[in-house]
């Protein structure tokens, strides 16, 4: 992994526990057992919802690019049913900057109680996907166009401004939006009290809510944490089309090694994992998109922070 890379795994920072949080629920057709054991795989039949791949650059804004990226999902997948509100189209392809920035500016307005004063200057420091979400449903969804990602001599212009007050009129809000946490009980404090068996329990619970959640039709928004200072991904198999993470580490986690956030957007209970979409651009270097085994999910340690949009 180059150097650039080594930069970006660093910018999810861990959701604390809210008791607002909105716990999700499966709101889908009855499920057939068969799929549901089977694959699903959201890219290989939504992949137009699902492009572009986004770049996050030297950046840690991973977040705000796998926020984004699950926002456009949702926008054409209610783009694409019968008597869709037509605004909608005037955000098919969202601004990843203004939730970005948003995203950061609605942590530190929250923790100084001041909900109405934009932070002075922000930094490049990531952020939380609660917050991401949070300001999605409260800003609005900005258009590319409004306030858009541009980069020169490989620096994203304008990544710690404030967006222009353009950005802010007639923003789209979707109707009926909500956004739901698949582990609300992943917490620090819960963390303290448990054993291997209560911290087991919850990570197969988080998996099965994911592959709920994605064989509904919805990817999900989730951190992970690197174990090494490099990405290893490497191709199992040649039948493989996608390289996968190998076993979860028995080492533990260094906070210097970062967390990363990426978008599930399928499974192969099979073989137990879950395809990942990445935001280091598309094509093989970038690792698109790679397989997650279970055990990651499962880990109360490894992944944290799942959300989905609908």
């Amino acid at each position: 992994m180059s150097a650039q890379n080594q930069v970006r795994n660093r910018g999810h920072i861990s959701d604390s526990f809210d008791p607002a949080d909105k716990p999700y629920y499966y709101d889908g057709p009855p499920i057939d057992q068969a799929r549901f054991n089977g694959i699903i795989n959201l890219w290989d039949k939504k992949e137009d919802y699902l492009r572009p791949i986004y770049n996050q650059s030297s950046t840690n804004s991973c977040v705000a690019n796998a926020t984004a990226a699950a926002v456009r999902f949702l926008v054409h997948a209610l783009i694409n049913k019968q008597g869709h509100d037509e605004s909608l189209h005037s955000v098919e392809d969202p601004s990843r900057l203004f939730i970005y920035y948003l995203g950061r500016a609605y942590g530190v307005m929250e923790k100084e109680q001041a909900p109405w004063e934009w932070p002075v200057s922000l930094r490049d420091t990531g952020c939380r996907i609660r917050n991401a979400f949070k300001s999605a449903h409260a800003y609005g969804i900005a258009s590319e166009k409004k306030w858009p990602w541009y980069e020169e001599a490989g620096v994203v212009i304008g990544l710690n401004d404030r967006p222009v007050d353009a950005a802010f009129v007639g923003n789209k809000l979707v109707n009926g939006i909500e956004y739901c946490r698949l582990d609300p009980d992943h917490t620090a404090d819960a963390e303290k009290l448990m054993g291997p068996e209560e911290k087991a329990s919850v990570g197969a619970i988080t998996l099965f809510r994911l592959r709920q959640c994605l064989y509904e039709g919805y990817p999900v928004v989730f951190g992970f944490k690197f174990y090494w200072p490099t990405f290893p991904a490497t191709h199992k198999s040649l039948t493989d089309e996608f390289p996968s993470l190998g076993p979860l580490p028995t080492w533990a986690w260094q906070p210097a090694w970062g967390s990363h956030a990426v978008l599930a957007v399928g499974y192969d209970h099979t073989k137990q994992r879950v395809l990942i979409q990445n935001s280091w651009g598309d094509g093989t270097n970038g690792h698109a998109h790679f397989w997650m085994p279970y055990d990651w999910i499962k880990s109360f340690e490894a992944t944290e922070d799942f959300w989905m949009v609908r």
